[in-house]
């Protein structure tokens, strides 16, 4: 028994520190303090530390400045004292993750953000719905560690955020605070302080990502984003724009602004003649061109609210213009790329289809969002195998993920509605492309409910044919991997 006894100890000091690594608090507006607490003895093996506050109660205020009587709820006790003692015991906290969903209206003590921030062994902190109360001083008054990753997303989704020059204060203070040190960063478009990330030196900036509804007109993105970032690699513009009238990368330059990138991320809409395309990185492995948010997550019943400023998808004229030229960038060898456009009506040769077969024959992996406008209807299964057919060139092809046409979605929001079409579908877009070591097929479809999803994936395993020969195509089969995989929401803010 002894011997057993020791065993389970020793076993006990292996696993407590894989166990509790990751530890998550969440938080709904109860006065409990204990909702906050960690024992004392597992604190020295928290790594990464997630909040997930969801406030329900709070001080009710009204705005002094202000001519109408507006009431908002200033969230109270947020964190209870004993919180920064807790924190201060986490020796190896590196990770803070900070989700916050309170009602419209709700605001939070800006000593919440002090404090994350303040943890001296952070390298990372994710921020998410976080309003600062207007009566709070927003100065950041504590020295903040040399952070790796930032993520400072503020303000609920589907809504405007409030009190834009106080968070823009915050964020200023933050990134002179971290820019020496920062290797990935993701903000809010609207948010962002734009002269002064222009100014900062960037030398550690690896992956950047800005998300978000686009309010001014801006000359070109290569004017605003950081141009003293010699390491970027990855640069994602998740912007929904309602039109875009001026070059978006290169502006007047001759030389691309980012030379080592790998993956790039252009919102929709764009102009078709930026000589810039021709000039993309031969590193670059990933380009996406797609509508913020999808133009089907906006058509369909997704919960994302109605909006006449949403942008809409390109034309295949616009789509293979844009493409003909990232194809003519010297040693483009591109493994994954996004497009999203409008058949033309009545077209059975679709431009942007065979140029993607031609010009980009290295792709593995292709998020194709097609979409047919003029009404006519054809058969999801004819669809699939029309769509898929063009693509059989591509011989390297992994994955490929589409919600075919805009005139095929499964209705409903029941688990099983539309499985046995759907698995049909998969099987006709499979059957066209066994010349490929093809994997999975993705079917995008409407998620019920949910405020600002862009739908969801069903995921399908590809079966290999076995038979060889003629034959091949009816031996290929399809079975359900993954039935939902969850698009990101959309982030207004």
């Amino acid at each position: 028994m002894l011997s057993l006894g020791r065993s389970c100890r020793a076993l006990k000091d292996i696993c407590n520190p894989l166990i509790y690594a990751n530890i998550t608090i969440e938080w709904g507006g109860e006065l409990d303090e204990t909702h906050w607490n960690v024992p004392p003895q597992l604190r020295p093996l928290v790594k990464h530390l997630a909040l997930q506050l969801r406030c329900r109660r709070g001080r009710q205020w009204m705005a002094d400045d202000s001519d109408e009587e507006i009431f908002e709820w200033h969230c109270e006790p947020l964190p209870p004292p004993c919180f920064g003692e807790i924190l201060a015991s986490m020796h190896q906290l590196s990770q803070i993750t900070l989700d916050i969903d309170p009602p419209a209206g709700h605001c939070h003590p800006w000593a919440l953000a002090q404090l994350l921030v303040s943890t001296p062994t952070l390298r990372g902190l994710s921020v998410r719905g976080l309003e600062i109360a207007p009566k709070d001083s927003c100065a950041l008054e504590c020295a903040v560690p040399a952070l790796t990753s930032l993520t400072y997303l503020v303000g609920e989704t589907g809504r405007p955020v409030r009190d834009s020059a106080r968070n823009l204060q915050i964020l200023s203070s933050l990134l002179e605070a971290t820019h020496n040190s920062v290797e990935s960063l993701h903000l809010s478009a609207p948010l962002v302080p734009w002269s002064r990330v222009h100014e900062l030196e960037w030398p550690r900036l690896r992956a950047l990502t800005v998300s978000g509804m686009v309010r001014l007109e801006v000359e070109s993105y290569a004017s605003i984003l950081p141009q003293f970032a010699p390491r970027l690699d990855r640069l994602s513009l998740e912007l929904s724009l309602a039109s875009m009238s001026t070059t978006p990368l290169g502006g007047g330059t001759t030389a691309f602004p980012w030379p080592a990138l790998r993956h790039l991320a252009l919102p929709l809409p764009l102009p078709e003649d930026d000589p810039a395309y021709a000039r993309l990185p031969s590193t670059l492995e990933m380009l996406s061109l797609l509508c913020y948010p999808r133009h089907c997550a906006t058509t369909a019943d997704t919960g994302l609210p109605r909006r006449r400023d949403f942008p809409l998808p390109a034309s295949t004229g616009a789509m293979a213009a844009i493409l003909r030229r990232c194809a003519a960038s010297p040693g483009l060898r591109l493994t994954q790329l996004s497009v999203e456009y409008v058949a033309d009506a009545n077209d059975d040769n679709d431009a942007v289809l065979a140029l993607v077969s031609d010009a980009f024959p290295r792709l593995e992996e292709l998020s194709l969002f097609r979409y047919r406008l003029d009404g006519a209807y054809e058969a999801p299964e004819a669809t699939a195998a029309a769509v898929c057919a063009a693509l059989a060139p591509l011989t390297r092809l992994r994955v490929v993920r589409t919600p075919l046409d805009s005139s095929f979605w499964p209705e409903g929001d029941g688990d099983g509605f539309g499985r046995e079409t759907m698995q049909r579908v998969a099987l006709a877009a499979a059957r066209e492309l066994t010349g490929a070591p093809l994997e999975e097929i993705w079917l995008w479809t409407p998620s019920a409910g949910s405020v600002c999803e862009q739908g969801e994936w069903k995921v399908f395993q590809v079966l290999p044919g076995l038979g060889g020969g003629p034959r091949e195509r009816e031996s290929v089969d399809v079975h359900r991997r993954r039935w939902a995989v969850k698009v990101p929401q959309f982030l207004f803010g």
